[in-house]
């Protein structure tokens, strides 16, 4: 079950995810720009930018993505890993819902604190309620990595990852895994999204 607060009709329409790990909190950092240009691209596109949050909005990459969405126009999805009553609590997020450009879901209880465990969770919504989900950039140990493998293996996900200018070494390997590589922006919408090219 998912639990809803915002536009319905954002469940229905093609849903780009967009997530990874930023290297630092600069604004003109490389892999926020990728991030930021990526939800811009799924704008333009009439695709709705999907991401987590947790406590409000993510930190890094999910939130230069949702919040360039916003910037161009755009609508987002956000996956909460605390119960829509906690999230709702954040004046940012209830601003974005009560204009429009915000839906928040979550498989959580309403009142449901936030852990390890429901961000991970969150994740695997994200995931799977996307078309496509880009990975930005990853690390080999870090749960960004653990979590796209999860999506490939388990078939629950299309994956592609940056493989362009400024790709991590991380990227790679999730390419060996069976995500596509995308090394520029436009290619993200070329990807075959009609079932998950991973093996059985």
């Amino acid at each position: 079950f998912l639990l809803v607060a915002g536009p319905f009709d954002r469940l229905t329409r093609p849903g780009l995810g967009i997530v990874g790990e930023a290297r630092g909190d600069d604004p003109d950092d490389a892999v926020l720009a990728i991030a930021r240009d990526a939800a811009r691209s799924a704008v333009a596109g009439d695709w709705c930018t999907i991401g987590g949050l947790a406590g409000g909005f993510a930190d890094g990459v999910e939130a230069a993505a949702m919040s360039a969405a916003f910037e161009a126009g755009g609508t987002a999805l956000g996956v909460a890993a605390e119960g829509i009553l906690r999230a709702s609590r954040t004046a940012d997020l209830r601003r974005h819902v009560h204009e429009g450009h915000l839906c928040i879901v979550s498989p959580y209880a309403p009142d449901a604190r936030s852990s390890a465990a429901s961000a991970a969770g969150r994740t695997k919504v994200v995931y799977a309620l996307a078309r496509l989900t880009f990975v930005v950039a990853c690390d080999r140990s870090a749960p960004v990595a653990s979590e796209a493998t999860d999506a490939i293996e388990g078939r629950y996900g299309v994956v592609a990852v940056w493989s362009g200018a400024g790709a991590p070494p991380g990227n790679r390997m999730l390419i060996e895994r069976g995500a596509s590589a995308v090394t520029a922006l436009p290619q993200l919408f070329d990807v075959d999204t009609s079932v998950p090219p991973y093996p059985p």
